[in-house]
């Protein structure tokens, strides 16, 4: 065992002074490992996501709470959360997962405060951010914030109430969970109506995320929610886990060549390692910062 993996890892005479790994059979090897892998982990997450699948913990109670801090940090008041604006995002949220879309209007130009008028809300202000993939609600705050677009919304003095929805699905074929924020300003001295028969037939009922399923909303409840999944094993670290590792395991064969050849002052004919490992560095640490969501 102990010549194999000298011969595998370190450069000697039995591998012509270049580690096996590092030859282009090793090389083929560990990309077909890796997509042999890769294979099995989505065939394993689509049929029992309970042991692999994507952990994911999305409460509202959160986003409020971190939305509030964001704006206390910057002297601003708490904006409150309200049923009709919430009701206005999880319809939002439904109408892009049926009709396959993610944008602020819909592909027949429906804009986000059509779902704002149909759920009773008469704004003075209002406003839209949207954000799908992430697995956090720290997450989804910090992706908001960090986009002046979005921060602006967060931090405006113009809105005194937001509402939330949270919901999974498949959107552009892909397996997601969906996180809409409302923020609003009511006119003075209008009330909150109820939504009209019209309205209601403009903007349908959405179905809201609750644990690993979703129930049916009603209209006159809070349409406010939490997406919460708890695998054994969490599919996107485990995906970067055997990436990362896959390179760790390239980038110290490569460290252990260029010390062992200049040590042993062996000439031979081949490419210096310098660039590949700048560039195995630069590989992994993408895939390190990679952010796992986006937003709109």
């Amino acid at each position: 065992m102990r010549e194999f993996l000298h011969h595998l890892f370190l450069p000697r005479e039995s591998n012509n002074h270049r580690a096996r790994i590092l030859h282009h059979s090793g090389l083929f090897f560990l990309i077909v490992l890796f997509f042999t892998l890769e294979f099995s982990f989505s065939l394993l997450s689509s049929q029992r996501g309970d042991i692999l699948g994507v952990r994911t913990e999305i409460v509202v109670d959160e986003l409020l709470a971190m939305t509030n801090k964001k704006r206390a940090e910057n002297g601003l008041p708490p904006v409150q959360l309200n049923s009709s604006l919430s009701r206005a995002a999880s319809e939002k949220a439904s109408d892009m997962f049926s009709k396959n879309y993610w944008a602020h209007n819909s592909p027949e130009g429906t804009t986000p405060w059509v779902f704002v008028k149909s759920s009773g809300y008469d704004y003075l202000y209002a406003g839209e951010n949207l954000a799908r993939g992430f697995t956090t609600s720290e997450d989804v705050v910090d992706a908001w914030m960090s986009s002046p677009g979005h921060r602006e919304n967060m931090l405006s003095p113009n809105y005194d109430d937001v509402g939330f929805a949270v919901l999974p699905g498949t959107l552009t074929g892909d397996e997601t969970v969906l996180v809409v924020e409302m923020f609003g300003q009511k006119r003075q001295g209008v009330a909150e109506t109820a939504p009209s028969e019209r309205d209601v037939a403009q903007a349908p009922q959405s179905s809201v995320g609750s644990g690993a399923g979703a129930q049916q909303a009603q209209s006159d409840q809070p349409l406010v929610a939490s997406f919460q999944t708890q695998p054994i094993l969490d599919v996107k670290n485990v995906t970067k886990g055997l990436s990362v590792t896959i390179l760790l395991v390239l980038l110290a064969a490569l460290i252990l060549d260029i010390i062992i050849i200049e040590r042993k002052k062996i000439v031979r004919i081949v490419a210096h390692n310098i660039d590949s490992i700048i560039f195995i560095f630069i590989v992994i640490a993408t895939i390190l910062l990679i952010g796992n969501g986006v937003i709109l």
